[in-house]
């Protein structure tokens, strides 16, 4: 059985990728709907308003970019053997980039059939999901087209400390962010919180096991990796229910509508975890724990006052400001068991409690 992928003027490509030539060439409408998408990297399928820049495009018989494809395999051949003009592909094609432009025009054809469409394609050869899924990764950083929170989701079966992130929140119903957090282009109703967010925050609290503070969500999950390898993998996956479970009984997260909870908020969950990660009392050993009298003082944490509200919603200066807030919060009458900073040993390194 051959993938049926027909692909019109085809010409070979050899030197945009040097040693892996490329077939460049129109595919066949009707083999559009037979391309594979694979869910290991390939994002949804988006609504009407979010493509309407192609819709138009279409409508006016503007040319679109490229599908990029990729042939799991290298065999082809002509149908038809005196016509060089068609080449049919015999191995299963996927569609690496493309998937928006692909599907507005199959919804396009359907209302308008006998409108002429050409898409242009290049063709990899010889290709596996691997190789795809960093093409396709590579395609859509550069370009800004795909949410950081697909990026990231695809990185979910090569990067534990990601796939144990994802796991918590789509497959664990006892997680407090179960269903709450989102991993494709767009959130839901029911979503709380952005996986670059998530990912962002557990970097920002083991941040004194490796270093961890970073903007760049790549860079954040190189780190996510370090730090899940130091203090092992069960104890990030403890540490990392811990956290939620904590914000879930100071202040309340499964019963939250979608927006507005300012500690859930990019500003406060840095100030929070940063001060966390600074501070011995937080953590036995590498487990992260909630002291009962420091919970129980979080608990009266002015949460509704405007300053505080504005400061969640701030960076820099804001979240230094915030985290200094927090920590007056915890020690004001106190005299004794005030947050202690980790001692560190010579050259920097902090010394973490139960080494």
């Amino acid at each position: 059985m051959t993938s049926g992928i027909r692909i019109l003027k085809p010409s070979l490509d050899d030197e945009t990728f040097p040693g892996n030539p490329v077939l460049r060439g129109v595919i066949h409408l009707d083999s559009l709907p037979l391309l594979r998408i694979d869910p290991h990297y390939q994002r949804e399928f988006l609504s009407t308003g979010m493509r309407r820049s192609i819709v138009d495009a279409l409508s006016h018989h503007e040319r679109l970019p490229d599908l990029e494809l990729g042939m799991r395999g290298q065999t082809w051949n002509y149908p038809e053997p005196d016509n060089h003009e068609v080449v049919e592909l015999l191995d299963p094609v996927y569609l690496i980039d493309g998937q928006q432009r692909r599907g507005s025009i199959l919804e396009y054809l359907q209302r308008f059939p006998e409108d002429p469409v050409r898409q242009g394609v290049a063709i990899h050869f010889g290709t596996v999901m691997e190789w795809e899924r960093d093409r396709f990764q590579k395609l859509n950083l550069n370009q800004n087209k795909v949410s950081p929170n697909v990026l990231l989701r695809n990185l979910r079966s090569t990067n534990d400390a990601i796939g144990t992130l994802y796991g918590l929140t789509n497959s664990d119903r006892n997680c407090v962010l179960y269903d709450r957090v989102t991993w494709s282009q767009s959130a839901t109703e029911s979503q709380l919180l952005a996986a670059s967010l998530l990912l962002k925050t557990i970097c920002y609290l083991h941040s004194h096991f490796a270093a961890g503070r970073y903007s760049s969500i790549y860079y954040a999950a190189q780190a996510a990796e370090r730090q899940a390898s130091i203090v092992t993998l069960q104890i990030y996956r403890e540490n990392v229910t811990a956290f939620w479970n904590g914000l879930e009984e100071m202040w309340g997260i499964r019963p939250l509508p979608r927006k507005g909870a300012a500690w859930l908020r990019h500003g406060f969950l840095v100030a929070f975890t940063s001060l966390i990660s600074e501070h011995r009392n937080f953590w036995q050993g590498k487990n992260l724990h909630f002291p009962y009298d420091i919970r129980e003082k979080l608990k009266k944490f002015p949460m509704d006052d405007p300053e505080i509200q504005r400061l969640a919603s701030g960076s820099g200066a804001a979240v230094q400001t915030l985290e200094f807030q927090i920590i007056q919060h915890i020690n004001s009458g106190r005299t004794v068991h005030r947050l202690e900073k980790h001692s560190a040993y010579p050259g920097g390194r902090l010394k973490v409690v139960g080494e």
